[in-house]
């Protein structure tokens, strides 16, 4: 046999090989429009598709198919978390200065924003003492907010606050006191309270006046788990409820805990027509929301979606999915009626006439985000994903190696038949 002849041949069998595909998933079932079914092989061949068994072999004829089913869909569940534990608040008087030397915020100089001033100012004297029984600078009083930053040696995902403690001096009746709060954020733009850390302590009241040289101590304790996922760290420092006077802070100690990496977040947002995208949260903000689709990126914008579900919404919630209710449905089971004003660094702020604007971390406290009625459009497709992603979809064709349509919002789409699990025929 001469070499071009064995040319030939080869260039034959790519032609061959390449024009017939046979699915690798056994047990291909096609609903027919009078009831019955035929369960087979799929085979594509010169773009024409064909049901094959034992028996026979048979073009199919679309006008009569109601259904392709490929496989079953793999069913997700993202549960509503327990509700997290506030935290637990130790309050001492007259106490020794206990600094520590290898907490969180050692060496990290705070920006502060004291009250009445405009301009910022950094503040060394918090973090770091003289040494653990002698405060940096015992003399100074502060009100207003302070913010460190933990940097960002380990992904902010992987961080869990243990333990804050606040020192303030007790033999100055008048700034004795405490009345503040904390605060988290991931990104530093936009910081989150953190439920039950709002506290008023009338340190004289209670205990009268300290010795020199000896100090008032609030500590909180964190449950593991209910404070992670931040980068930065606010003290908001009022002054005191009762006196009225800035406090005597002359340190602060920051203890963390370095946890694993939580899996990835399954989300479903359900665009304005009808289409349902099941899959891996990438990100969301006021422009758009990125989601993995079966391995496929894909960018809804903000506005052409009309609710993302971030959990399951358990059945004693269900009444919300499809009422004409805009806001967001909370862990706890509130709904908070109201407008999305913004969507940033995994924090939504709503506006709502009864409560003014609220900002919650949709990691944390968000179960559902309705944000429009939805305009649902009828299509001839309907492509169901192996994960249970729906497409409503124009202009279906059959490919060698899966499918191709049209979204009216995504575009063009295209899916493997591994990824498909049914398509279902509206209309012909």
């Amino acid at each position: 046999m001469n070499v071009d002849r064995i040319k030939t041949i080869m260039v034959l069998l790519v032609v061959i090989l390449t024009c017939a595909l046979f699915i690798p998933l056994h047990g291909t079932v096609i609903f027919l429009k009078d009831g019955s079914k035929f369960e087979g092989e799929l085979v594509i061949e010169n773009n024409e598709v064909f049901i094959k068994n034992r028996e026979l072999a048979e073009k199919l004829d679309f006008g009569k198919v109601s259904k392709i089913k490929f496989c079953d869909v793999v069913n997700t569940y993202v549960l509503v978390p327990a509700e997290r534990q506030h935290p637990q608040i130790l309050i001492r008087h007259g106490v020794p200065l206990e600094q520590s030397e290898v907490d969180a915020i050692n060496g990290i100089v705070g920006k502060a924003f004291p009250l009445n001033k405009k301009e910022p100012e950094d503040i060394a004297y918090l973090s770091d003492a003289k040494n653990s029984k002698e405060p940096a600078d015992p003399d100074k009083w502060f009100a207003g907010e302070i913010v460190w930053d933990l940097g960002d040696k380990i992904n902010p995902l992987e961080r869990e606050l243990a333990e804050v403690s606040i020192w303030i001096r007790s033999d100055d009746k008048s700034r004795c006191d405490y009345s503040g709060s904390l605060e988290v954020s991931e990104g530093g733009n936009i910081f989150i309270p953190i439920d039950g850390t709002y506290t008023n302590v009338n340190f004289y009241e209670l205990f009268g006046r300290g010795f020199a040289n000896t100090f008032n101590n609030v500590r909180y304790y964190f449950s593991p788990g209910a404070v992670t996922g931040f980068r930065y760290l606010k003290l908001k420092a009022n002054p005191s409820a009762w006196s009225h006077n800035e406090s005597r802070f002359v340190e602060v100690d920051v203890f963390v805990n370095r946890v694993k990496m939580p899996p990835p977040q399954v989300i479903s947002a359900h665009l304005e027509n009808g289409t349902v995208l099941n899959g891996i949260w990438k990100s969301i903000d006021d422009k758009a929301v990125k989601i993995l689709v079966e391995k496929t990126e894909f960018v809804a914008p903000l506005i052409k979606i009309s609710k993302i579900l971030i959990r399951n919404v358990n059945q004693e919630h269900q009444k919300f999915l499809n009422c004409e209710r805009l806001g967001v449905l909370l862990c706890n089971g509130d709904f908070i009626d109201g407008e999305v004003v913004s969507i940033d660094e995994g924090i939504i702020s709503v506006s709502s006439a009864l409560l003014g604007e609220k900002k919650l971390s949709i990691r944390l406290n968000v179960v559902a985000i309705f944000l429009k009625k939805p305009d649902i459009e009828k299509s001839p497709f309907k492509v169901l994903t192996k994960f249970g992603s729906i497409f409503n979809a124009q202009d279906l064709s059959f490919k060698n190696d899966g499918i191709e349509f049209r979204d009216s919002v995504l575009g063009k789409v295209a899916f493997g038949f591994d990824k498909v699990a049914e398509i279902e025929f509206l209309k012909n």
